[in-house]
């Protein structure tokens, strides 16, 4: 990822940098859950009520759901919320890791 921020550390960079880690890291999480059950995006946004377009970009990490928005995926999925964002901080924390 391009750091727009540029070299000066302006306040609210790293805050930005996370916010999309924590958007990919949920994306990826969530598509873990739904080719484990050999759903295809459209399978999901069915069962979830939304937009295929809206999920691929959900799990693609350009798009952060609403937390009703994911509360319903979850649902569809059959997975505890908490178990989700669970997953997104390993993930994230991998992220800390290599950095």
């Amino acid at each position: 990822m391009p750091d727009t921020c540029g070299s000066g550390g302006m306040p609210g960079c790293t805050l930005m940098r996370m916010a999309d880690g924590v958007d990919q890291a949920l994306g990826q999480a969530l598509r873990k859950l739904r080719t484990e059950r050999g759903w295809s995006q459209s399978d999901l946004a069915l069962r979830a009520d939304m937009d295929r377009n809206y999920l691929s970009l959900i799990e693609l990490g350009r798009n952060s759901p609403s937390v009703r928005m994911l509360l319903r995926l979850c649902l569809a999925l059959d997975v505890r919320a908490a178990d989700v964002l669970d997953d997104v901080e390993r993930r994230m924390a991998l992220l800390k890791a290599r950095d």
